[in-house]
């Protein structure tokens, strides 16, 4: 049975990606928060701030999160992610509580929550 995570707020609405977005560009726009995440040509989020960063997922659809953080426990303001070797990073981060791995923890993004930015976003945790 697959372990669920979900980090972020609740709003905007909850868009599956389909097959973890395997193979597919995973682009991240961002200025204070983040903006958009494009995987492939899907538009998850807003039309908002610039591009921050891109990479290839890989085939297994496996991504490692090394930071996370939420501004106001509303949306997504700061994600620094490692993506097939190469890190990329969007927004800001705050004086607020967020999540820090060390060495990254392996995970499918399974469906991302947005409206006018990126809400929150819900993984599914590899085990292996």
């Amino acid at each position: 049975m697959a372990k669920i995570m979900y980090y972020g707020g609740k709003g905007g609405q909850m868009f599956s990606v389909p097959n973890f977005g395997s193979g597919k560009d995973l682009i991240l726009f961002g200025g204070n928060d983040i903006d958009m995440i494009k995987i492939d040509n899907e538009e998850y989020g807003g039309e908002g701030g610039s591009e921050k960063g891109r990479a290839v997922i890989p085939q297994n659809g496996v991504v490692k999160v090394l930071e996370m953080q939420t501004h106001a426990n509303r949306y997504i303001g700061y994600i620094k992610m490692d993506i097939g070797g190469k890190i990329i990073e969007a927004g800001d981060k705050k004086n607020e509580v967020y999540l820090t791995v060390d060495h990254g923890l392996e995970v499918k993004i399974r469906s991302i929550n947005a409206g006018q930015r990126v809400d929150g976003i819900e993984f599914e945790l590899v085990m292996e």
